[in-house]
């Protein structure tokens, strides 16, 4: 009974890590800081010929939850005072999240050469980020981190928007 018990966990889990997609990457629970004050957040990927919007995913890649209120966005590296608040909510340990980018929504578009900034709300140095040049966001495709959180940027095609890279 035991082996079979570990056997429907083990499958439970493997068909859950295949789908690529976190179901719910907003959760209810306290915000971490990271003790060595590196960015818990990183820009994972990019689609600045988004369709019918420009887009990027950040991935928590922290232990902890992530309140996405302490965060803001730009495409300018020297303009944090423009820099866009997230609505808020909290981002769970590993979990990623989706922004959509429009001028008439935050102001700026992602251009093909371009870039995007990440700041902690009160800073003045990024806290993460990824420059661009024309063609690394392809349309269709995007600038993506392989592997997920942590790796380099390369293009990917197609996009991969909210699953793993």
């Amino acid at each position: 009974m035991r082996i079979v018990a570990i056997a429907l966990l083990l499958a439970a889990s493997c068909a859950q890590s295949n789908t690529g997609v976190d179901a719910s990457p907003l959760v209810d629970a306290a915000p971490v800081v990271d003790a060595d004050d590196r960015c818990p957040l990183a820009v994972n990927e990019i689609a600045a010929s988004g369709d019918p919007e420009d887009w990027f995913e950040l991935v928590n890649v922290s232990a902890g939850p992530i309140d996405l209120a302490d965060y803001r966005f730009i495409d300018e590296a020297d303009d944090p005072n423009a820099a866009v608040l997230f609505d808020g909510g909290v981002l769970a340990a590993g979990a990623r999240i989706v922004q959509e980018v429009s001028d008439a929504d935050q102001g700026f578009q992602l251009g093909a050469d371009d870039a995007l900034w990440l700041y902690r709300v009160g800073a003045t140095e990024p806290c993460d980020g990824v420059d661009w040049s024309a063609g690394d966001a392809p349309s269709g495709g995007s600038y993506s981190r392989v592997p997920d959180g942590t790796g380099g940027f390369t293009t990917t095609q197609p996009a991969t928007r909210g699953a793993h890279n």
